[in-house]
């Protein structure tokens, strides 16, 4: 195989990782000019990637949701993951909807993202998928 790239060329895979070791250097060199708190950041960054994603995936969801979303008939202390000042507030509020819930002051997404599992829980949006 080595005869069909020519005398003294690396095959493709081969070419693809001296570029790639390269490129490693090249960021290990610019990363290593930063400063401590700056690595720090970036290292915290690439380890909840994953998890950013998912929760960028969830809010993506209940903001297309939000008006679509039936609560006037919610008894939010069946709703688990809620704290208790998030109970208070809604059921001092009384939302209508998904969108309305947000609005409270001191709501936050961990808060109605409970809400929205809640809801796919009890099949009140049979339509769409849940936390797709």
């Amino acid at each position: 195989m080595e005869g069909s790239w020519g005398a003294g060329q690396p095959a493709p895979l081969q070419a693809t990782t001296l570029i790639m070791d390269k490129a490693a250097v090249s960021v290990a060199s610019w990363v290593a000019g930063l400063s401590p708190r700056v690595r720090r950041q970036l290292e915290i960054e690439a380890l909840y990637e994953g998890y950013l994603g998912r929760q960028q995936v969830e809010m993506a969801n209940i903001i297309r949701r939000q008006n679509s979303v039936a609560l006037y008939d919610i008894d939010f202390g069946q709703v688990k993951g809620l704290s208790a000042e998030s109970r208070a507030r809604l059921t001092r509020a009384e939302p209508q909807t998904f969108g309305e819930a947000g609005w409270p002051q001191g709501m936050t997404p961990a808060a109605l993202t409970a809400i929205m599992a809640y809801c796919c829980k009890q099949q009140r949006i049979p339509s769409l998928r849940c936390f797709t």
